[in-house]
């Protein structure tokens, strides 16, 4: 009986924990986790945002995977480290989702792709795999259910303020009165 209860307790539990999940953007065509945007920057050109973009790269602690100036891309490897309750009593497990971030650049505009996301965990703690999967593939054993959502979470907030700070840093460089030459 207690073990019919205790299974009937924990599967509410990771129905209500799945249900507060955020929404990962999943894309249609690769049924990866992506993040897509073109991002218009009127009155800058292509060269001086690819250098913005490289340079937000950097102070974000993203590491260089390929960079080709001519063509006014880029590459970056990024992670985002976590930490969350362990299956081990009293402890805390750490780890973190490694992606992918890329960036192209036109005249008055630059497209960018978060992808590839990836759960690792660190000093011996299980890894979760890919974030597009419904359960981590350490399975209930290396991740209490609930942190799957946490990650999730964690990594959707983390991504939304790095956006938002790419658009601000693009739009104070495009807006600085000393760089504006039609006076």
């Amino acid at each position: 009986m207690y073990k019919i209860t205790f299974s009937i307790i924990l599967g509410i539990f990771c129905l209500v924990s799945n249900l507060n999940a955020q929404n990962l953007p999943i894309d249609p065509g690769t049924k990866k986790v992506t993040w897509i945007e073109v991002v218009e920057a009127k009155g800058m050109t292509a060269a001086s945002l690819f250098e913005v973009l490289n340079e937000w790269c950097l102070a974000q602690g993203f590491h260089e995977k390929s960079k080709d100036a001519a063509a006014l891309e880029a590459v970056y490897e990024g992670n985002i480290p976590m930490e969350y309750t362990s299956t081990r009593a009293g402890k805390n497990d750490k780890a973190k989702v490694n992606f992918t971030y890329s960036f192209f650049c036109k005249e008055g505009k630059y497209r960018y792709i978060a992808t590839d996301f990836i759960h690792e965990g660190v000093d011996g703690a299980a890894n979760g795999g890919k974030l597009e999967n419904q359960q981590p593939e350490c399975g209930r054993g290396g991740m209490v259910p609930g942190n799957w959502v946490t990650v999730k979470n964690k990594t959707f907030g983390q991504m939304i303020g790095w956006i938002q700070s790419m658009k601000k840093k693009v739009t104070e460089v495009n807006n600085d009165p000393a760089k504006k030459k039609d006076w």
